[in-house]
């Protein structure tokens, strides 16, 4: 257990990384999205500045791709630490439903795939506000997403999800089609 717990942290810890990159971007691309809108109002030459902000959005993207969450516990900690500090952090139960609760949204799927998991083995859903209730810090469930993550057949199937791909072509969990939990 102590080894996936290193693991998840050391994982975690690159994602945060290449979140902060991520965000590092995004102010790259307003400004860049700022001078082409100014350029273009002073009937300037745009190509340079168009060329620059596709590649800082292919850039984005590519980063996008790269970050996966290669078991449960990696994702659900990596979603209690980025958002700390944001508009919406995700620091409890209730905020982590919210957050998971987007039609078609990735992160939707995660969850969905994962209390799938939970009823097919008879555990309560993390949509059971009294096993988890509102207030309940999202830290609190890490001990349970250690104990699913032995589950090796689980794992491989979270992997596939995470990791789906079409033509070379990145499509994390567009593939997945499950009912609502």
């Amino acid at each position: 257990m102590m080894e996936g717990t290193n693991n998840a942290r050391a994982a975690v810890d690159r994602l945060l990384d290449m979140y902060d990159e991520y965000k590092t971007l995004t102010v790259k691309i307003t400004a860049a999205e700022r001078r082409l809108a100014l350029a273009k109002l002073k009937n300037s030459d745009v190509e340079q500045i168009r060329i620059e902000l596709d590649d800082l959005r292919h850039e984005q993207q590519q980063l996008s791709d790269d970050m996966t969450f290669d078991t449960p516990l990696v994702w659900v900690m990596y979603k209690f630490e980025a958002y700390q500090d944001e508009a919406q952090p995700i620091r409890t139960m209730h905020d982590f439903r919210l957050h998971c609760s987007k039609p078609g949204y990735i992160c939707t799927k995660r969850f969905t795939f994962l209390n799938a998991h939970l009823c097919n083995n008879g555990q309560c859903l993390l949509t059971d506000d009294e096993r988890y209730p509102d207030k309940m810090l999202l830290s609190e469930i890490f001990p349970l997403l250690g104990e699913i993550e032995r589950d090796e057949v689980f794992v491989s199937i979270w992997r596939a999800h995470e990791y789906y791909q079409e033509d070379g072509i990145v499509k994390k969990w567009q593939d997945y089609v499950g009912c609502a939990a």
